[in-house]
């Protein structure tokens, strides 16, 4: 489950690998801000994942730190040890997570680090589950 992979049984409550968004931009630790800040505008985002060529979370370049250093690469501005969760978290548990932590999205990582999606606070709301047959009930 930690690696968000299917599982047999049917969860009781509603996971975090279901409620992802896969499709978010990211940045290599070469790209500089103003290549970050425009990918995450993009798409209404305030944030932008930093990924080696594994695909492995290394950092988070947030807002602020995009808008100080345009030119500078993102190597240098970015958070090294951005918060993380696991896909097999609760929804409820990571909704409660990210209001104690004043947040609005969290990255997903499996348990060795590779990037799966962001958490976005909102989707505690959505009512989208896949099809049983993707979740492999």
């Amino acid at each position: 489950m930690a690696n968000g992979l299917p599982v047999e049984g049917e969860a009781e409550t509603a996971l975090v690998k279901n409620r992802l968004a896969r499709d978010w931009p990211v940045c290599r630790l070469t790209d500089t801000a103003s290549d970050a800040k425009p990918r995450a505008q993009a798409i209404g985002a305030s944030l932008c994942p930093v990924v080696n060529d594994e695909g492995i979370a290394l950092g988070v370049v947030g807002k602020e730190a995009s808008e100080r250093s345009e030119s500078v690469p993102v190597e240098t501005i970015m958070d090294p040890q951005p918060r993380t969760l696991r896909p097999s978290m609760s929804v409820d548990d990571a909704t409660d997570f990210l209001e104690k932590q004043n947040l609005d999205a969290v990255l997903i990582t499996t348990s060795d680090g590779k990037l799966m999606g962001i958490f976005k606070r909102t989707a505690a709301d959505e009512k989208k589950q896949l099809p049983k047959s993707e979740i492999w009930a």
